[in-house]
């Protein structure tokens, strides 16, 4: 029970770090454009990183004593692939009309936006809270399995993913303040609250590697791992660097950020200790 709970907790810090990138448009003025897509390729970096170098691994390691581990690791990758794909087609796009313009927080334009670019922005804006919120059930559905798994693996996912969280607050409270008049408070909350879903799926995860078998909580294990690294890799390549190119007007900004979150966590990495 004691492990259930932390994992629970865990994923509830992480979740709520989409709360943390709102403040950060609370207290800074203006977001400047190349800002988010610098910090939108960090959190890219991250989660490849995440993803090829410690879940993958950790996956094959859990499903070894199952038998077929590389295939029972490409089916559950794809699963999870997959299951955001689908997700993705049902959700509607709206595209940005990329410019060199800061916003302030407040909702008023430093420079001249068009009223196209303060609605697309808003519209976009809720899209990536619902988004975010979909996409966070899997992310607690590993940090409860792995936290079970070995705790101090799971400390180091959950890290990860409020990391990652971070720059997606930012994304969508900044879109929210730039294309509504909403008050802030209220805004942040929307930001905080796409992130608990989180908790939901790590009560999930952690829930069914306690009170399942022992094989079977090897499966769920081994299936979180891999469906989290699938849904990890979707989210990296399909909207976070291209939402980060979008934002950006200057060339390697998105490059660099990609870079320096790769670098930042296999640092952490090798920090906690294994």
């Amino acid at each position: 029970m004691f492990e259930f709970l932390n994992a629970v907790l865990l994923s509830l810090i992480a979740g709520a770090a989409t709360g943390l990138g709102g403040l950060y448009t609370m207290f800074v003025k203006k977001t400047n454009f190349n800002t988010l897509g610098m910090m939108l390729g960090f959190s890219g970096g991250v989660m490849l990183v995440v993803a090829f170098i410690n879940l993958i691994p950790e996956a094959l390691l859990v499903l070894q004593s199952i038998g077929h581990p590389s295939l029972l690791l490409a089916l559950f990758f794809s699963v999870g692939v997959i299951a955001m794909l689908l997700i993705d087609l049902g959700i509607p796009h709206v595209e940005i009309v990329t410019g060199s313009c800061d916003i302030e927080t407040s909702g008023r334009p430093q420079r001249a936006v068009s009223v196209e670019r303060r609605d697309s922005l808003y519209r976009l804006s809720w899209l990536m809270a619902l988004g975010i919120a979909i996409h966070n059930l899997p992310e607690g559905l590993v940090v409860g399995a792995s936290y079970v798994y070995q705790p101090h693996f799971g400390i180091y996912v959950a890290l990860a993913i409020l990391i990652h969280n971070i720059p997606e607050g930012v994304a969508v409270a900044t879109g929210l303040f730039a294309g509504s008049g909403r008050s802030k408070g209220r805004i942040i909350l929307l930001t905080l609250l796409s992130g608990m879903t989180e908790p939901l799926g790590a009560i999930l995860g952690a829930g069914l590697v306690v009170y399942l078998s022992p094989l079977l909580g090897l499966i769920v294990t081994g299936f979180s791992l891999a469906f989290a690294a699938g849904v990890m890799v979707y989210v990296t390549t399909d909207e976070l660097i291209p939402a980060a190119h979008l934002q950006c007007t200057k060339k390697h900004v998105v490059g660099i950020g990609l870079l320096l979150g790769m670098v930042f966590i296999l640092f952490l990495a090798a920090i906690i200790p294994s």
